[in-house]
Parts: C-alpha cells; structure tokens; sequence
C-alpha cells in the first residue's frame, strides 16, 4: 500500500470511528448537569424559579395540577429516553408531551410558572431520581463544533481516497466477457474505484462494516 494513501485511509478511519460514536444516541447525550443547565437556558429561569414551581407540585394543599402531573411524567420519562439526548428547545414541541390546553391553564395560575419551566423541572426531578439516564457530553455548543470539524474533516479525506491512490493500491479483475473492473485492493475487489467522486465515503464505509479489511491495514 503506498504511503499517502495509506495515511489518508487511517485519518479518515479515526475520523469516521469517532463520527460514529458521537453521534449515535448514547454519544450525544449531556450529562445531568448540561442537561440541567441547556433547559433552564431554553426556559429563561434559574433554580430559584424551578423551586418555587417545585413547590406548586409539592404542596399538599395546594391546586391539584392533575393535567401538568401527568405531564411532568410524560416528560420525565422523555429525559430518561435516548431519544431525547438533549432539552427541546420550543414550547410548542412540548404538545405531544402532553403539554396541552388543560396544562396551559394550570401554569397560568401559578405566577411565573411555563412549559419550558415544567420541561426543566422535569430535568431536575430526573436528575435527581435517574442519574443513569444522562450522557458524557458537558457542552452541547462544544459537541456541535466538534462535529462540524469531524464533517468538514471527513469530506476532505473522502475527496483525498479518491485521488491519492496508487498502481499498488489497486486490483484489476476481467470477467468473463473481458470486461476490467478496477478495485481497491485493501476492500478485496468489492469497493470500486470510479466514480472518484464517492470512492472515499464508499470504501470507508466498507472497512468499517469489515473490520477483517481493517485488520490488514497496517
């Protein structure tokens, strides 16, 4: 295998290998902390105002709040899911968390008190109660920047595999009617050469659904 090619196939594994981690469900997920923090952002409040609404929901004398109850728990079982890596931002997302007309009404007899305040309390109380269902990741813009330079990364390696391959990186196979078919070596004749234009994103594709080709690069 010659050298640039060589080099350029590493770079784009790592690339690609660390792509894969943080953006899969578990690698984009805040810590309870960050969690916290980008949901009381997105509410405008701070842990004062979460625990004078806390205090609605624990006063046993206090309004019944049955619909924002049952919407506390949708939301709380939303924190807890994968699906849900970081705080939604929009209150009108928070509808089909059960964050209805009935709920609306509730908050708005408790001074101060929406949505995206029930959404951040809901964080809290997870927080608290589940502190397994939170992630790594201690920044969000810090994970966004990140993978913005993964991609711009990526597509520059793609564009290099497609061009910085060399006669020793290739294998030339006829088939019966004589037709060449032209491969890179280290995919075993299965990832084609041409079209240029996507032979990079092709070939670490197959390496990395392969990891018996990825063994073989030294």
């Amino acid at each position: 295998m010659s050298k640039v090619f060589e080099e350029n196939l590493k770079r784009a594994l790592a690339v690609e290998r660390e792509y894969q981690k943080l953006t899969s469900l578990s690698g984009q997920r805040l810590t309870a902390k960050a969690y916290l923090d980008a949901a009381m952002k997105n509410a405008r409040c701070d842990v004062k105002d979460l625990t004078r609404l806390r205090r609605e929901f624990e006063d046993p004398d206090g309004p019944s709040l049955e619909a924002s109850r049952y919407a506390l728990r949708k939301i709380i079982s939303a924190c807890r899911s994968p699906q849900y890596p970081w705080p939604i931002a929009e209150p009108g997302k928070l509808r089909h968390l059960g964050v209805d007309a009935a709920v609306l009404a509730e908050l708005a007899n408790i001074p101060g008190a929406t949505p995206m305040q029930l959404f951040a309390l809901a964080v809290q109380i997870t927080g608290e109660r589940h502190p397994e269902s939170f992630g790594s990741v201690e920044s969000l813009p810090a994970w966004k920047q990140r993978i913005a330079e993964l991609e711009r990364e990526r597509a520059e390696l793609y564009a290099k595999l497609g061009t910085s391959y060399q006669r020793e990186d290739r294998l030339e196979t006829v088939d019966g009617d004589g037709r060449v078919s032209v491969s890179f070596k280290v995919s075993n004749g299965e990832v084609l050469v041409h079209p240029e234009k996507t032979a990079g994103e092709r070939l670490i594709r197959f390496l990395i659904a392969n990891p018996p080709a990825q063994a073989t690069i030294s």
